[in-house]
């Protein structure tokens, strides 16, 4: 992959990250306070992740996966 791919598909993944941590947590009639909580994460973490503004570390988006019992993989659209 080319350099430019690379940050291509980390902006695509970054993307489909932040729709479907939002995606799971309307799914679940969650607030994203609740959902803040729920990840034990300060509410203005969360906020950033959904606006697309912060991008969660990796061993955070294992956290979310195991959360909401979905894969790591499907959080970023690989």
């Amino acid at each position: 992959m080319t350099e430019e791919e690379i940050q291509r598909q980390i902006k695509i993944s970054k993307a489909v990250f932040q729709r479907r941590i939002k995606e799971l947590r309307t799914e679940r009639n969650l607030s994203q306070k609740q959902a803040a909580q729920l990840l034990q994460i300060p509410l203005s973490t969360y906020r950033k992740w959904e606006k697309g503004t912060a991008f969660p570390y990796t061993n955070q988006i294992v956290t979310i996966a195991r959360t909401y019992r979905v894969t790591a993989k499907f959080l970023v659209g690989i």
